[in-house]
Formats: structure tokens, sequence, C-alpha cells
């Protein structure tokens, strides 16, 4: 998307030529690395039925916080353990892109509270 274009030509040091590449060749190489390679895998694997990335998105979500948080805090319980470190990585990638203010506005409000706890716990 442009948002991700324009935040990876802003955070890292490309050449006006890198920028040039990037720009003409960097949608249509991801496009066909999602279409031959990513969806593919997914449906193989995750059960991902190709359809709405969006409703996957919010389905796997879900199922981190009902199955991975539980009633606790955290999965780890009361703190932070390896798989609330992958899951807000995860999310805390996309936090300069219209998928995380999406994801914020239409989540279960016990994953934005978990989103949270995690913010507050990271330095």
């Amino acid at each position: 998307s442009r948002a991700g274009y324009d935040y990876v030509s802003n955070i890292v040091n490309f050449t006006g030529s890198d920028k040039i590449i990037l720009e003409l060749f960097g949608g249509p190489i991801m496009y066909l690395v999602s279409k031959y390679a990513i969806v593919p895998k997914l449906k193989r694997t995750a059960g991902y039925d190709g359809e709405n990335p969006r409703k996957a998105l919010y389905k796997e979500l879900n199922d981190w916080t009902d199955n991975g948080i539980g009633n606790n805090d955290f999965h780890g319980g009361d703190k932070p353990d390896m798989a609330d470190l992958n899951v807000y990585g995860v999310i805390q990638s996309q936090r300069f892109l219209p998928v995380f203010n999406d994801i914020q506005s239409n989540m279960n409000p016990k994953f934005v509270s978990w989103y949270e706890r995690m913010d507050k716990e990271m330095p």
C-alpha cells in the first residue's frame, strides 16, 4: 500500500534510485508474492479461505484473545511470555499503517485491553 511505502521510505535510508525502484516495482512484486506464495500456504496450513483477509485477521486475533489469553492478563498469566511478545510484535509492526487503526476500532475490547497492557510492559 502507499502508506506502507511511505513508512518504509521515510524510515530506511534509500538512495533516490532505490526509492524509485521500490515505488515502481515493490507493490506489484509483493502482490505476486502474496498471491502465489503466501495465500496458498495460508490456505494449506491455516485454513484461510482466501476471500477476506480482514475477517481472517479478526478470527485469529479473537482466537488469540479467547484461547491464548483466556481470563488472564497475558498468555503468561500475570506477566507476558514469548507468545505475548510474538503477537504483540506482529501487531506493533503495523502501528503506523491503516490496518492498525482498523484493528483497534474493530476488535474485541478484551484484545485491545491486552494490547494496552502490553504497551505498558514494554520498555
